[in-house]
């Protein structure tokens, strides 16, 4: 279920807090459902309680709400049953002793969301049900203004993605690329993103540069085009997130700096247009936000070019062992990786770097296109022949196998005092 609605821009000076913020909590818990019941735990990757399951929905969304089930149910205002919206905190007692012994978040029409240790996990369950009629013992409400506004919330996360790894197609924790940066990013609040820069670059709003907030997306230009190569963060203050493949991770850099102020395009809130499910109540005294008119239809997107595609392939093997004399798909030396690419779009090549250094046509360094083979001499014979091969990906970088594996690098420093010369082999 996508809930974006709650993201819906509101001008930074007039967004004292996130008014969507309980909106927010039921969406955020709805998705949770299937998380493993684990006592004392508040994390969705390990497991939590219900008292758990609470703090971290409301943490996650700017709410200061307190760990402990006994805390959670003076926190805010108490609410009647028949007022109930979405957002609003459900309480139930253990029979025996009447203490409060359970928490859930309410969605609407009369469902709500809790970690159940009888279930093993995060479930969806109705007040309607005999069990809840039973032992249901009331509601508090969080108010909106306990609520950061969600850019800040977005904001949050994006600065703690500094020193993340870079990995190629990657888009975790354990490593990010271009995109998968502001997938990652966007993936905290399930909010999913087109692994594409060119869709990216059409998501949402266009936000203009002074009315930048944290969570919009900010393009760069490349060297020698017009159009994204390069998509950040903002963070605010002028500061944005973006990876550094040369550095090998996350940075956090100024668009001050001349070198991102000249090749600044611009900037895209991913978040606006969307409108929640009627399903879930709004809070009380706030309007239900009006349907956003549907866009045209577009037409159906054309396969991406053969370039692109190879390039992806190889890609994903990246992180793979390397073996002198490998043909893959599980090992690969240099040009067993170029080959075995290469057969997956009906191109035979040459085994050897040197051999495949002869086929197809000659290209300059400044006219090199993404698929295109590279070559480089020196590199462990020694003798002035080449005895490497990559697969150029486009903005300076290449993929390869080399000692350490399958793996990216730019085509600089220690690769352009080798470079021997390219070939392109696919057709035009």
């Amino acid at each position: 279920m996508l809930f974006l609605g709650i993201f819906s821009p509101v001008a930074p000076q007039m967004e004292a807090a996130n008014s969507r913020g309980p909106l927010l909590a039921a969406w955020l818990a709805s998705e949770l459902e299937g998380v493993p019941h684990r006592f004392g735990g508040a994390d969705p990757q390990s497991g939590m309680d219900n008292s758990g399951l609470i703090y971290y929905v409301y943490q996650k969304i700017g709410a200061d709400m307190p760990r402990a089930l006994s805390a959670q149910a003076s926190y805010g205002t108490k609410v009647d049953k028949q007022d109930l919206v979405a957002g609003d905190l459900v309480f139930f007692n253990n029979p025996n002793t009447s203490r409060i012994v359970h928490v859930g978040i309410y969605l609407g029409d009369g469902d709500f969301v809790a970690s159940s240790s009888s279930t093993n996990g995060v479930v969806r369950r109705n007040l309607n049900q005999s069990y809840y009629v039973k032992h249901y013992v009331g509601a508090r409400r969080v108010p909106a203004a306990a609520f950061r506004p969600a850019y800040e919330a977005l904001g949050q996360i994006a600065r703690a993605t500094v020193g993340l790894p870079y990995r190629a197609a990657g888009a975790s924790a354990q490593g990010v690329d271009n995109v998968g940066l502001i997938k990652y990013i966007y993936g905290q609040y399930f909010v999913p993103l087109p692994a594409d820069l060119d869709a990216l670059a059409k998501m949402g709003v266009s936000v203009s540069r002074s009315q930048l907030r944290p969570g919009d997306m900010i393009f760069f230009r490349g060297a020698n085009s017009a159009t994204p190569y390069r998509v950040g963060m903002y963070i605010g203050n002028n500061e944005f997130v973006v990876i550094d493949q040369d550095l090998g991770r996350v940075v956090q850099r100024s668009l001050t700096t001349s070198f991102y102020r000249n090749r600044y395009l611009y900037a895209r809130r991913p978040y606006a247009n969307f409108t929640p499910p009627a399903s879930f109540a709004a809070p009380g005294g706030e309007a239900q936000p009006q349907p956003q008119p549907k866009p045209e239809p577009q037409p159906e997107p054309s396969a991406p070019p053969i370039a692109e595609q190879l390039v992806a392939a190889a890609l994903k093997h990246v992180g793979k062992p390397y073996r002198l004399g490998a043909n893959g798909p599980s090992v690969f030396d240099c040009s067993g990786l170029t080959s075995y690419v290469f057969r997956q779009f009906g191109y035979i090549l040459p085994r050897a770097s040197y051999s495949q250094a002869k086929v197809g046509q000659a290209v300059s360094y400044n006219q090199l296109q993404p698929g295109d083979l590279v070559f480089f001499k020196n590199t462990w014979r020694n003798d002035g022949r080449v005895d490497h091969v990559a697969i150029y990906m486009g903005d300076g970088r290449i993929v390869h196998a080399i000692r350490s594996g399958v793996t990216t690098s730019s085509l600089r420093g220690y690769w352009l005092d080798h470079y021997a010369g390219a070939r392109r082999i696919l057709d035009p």
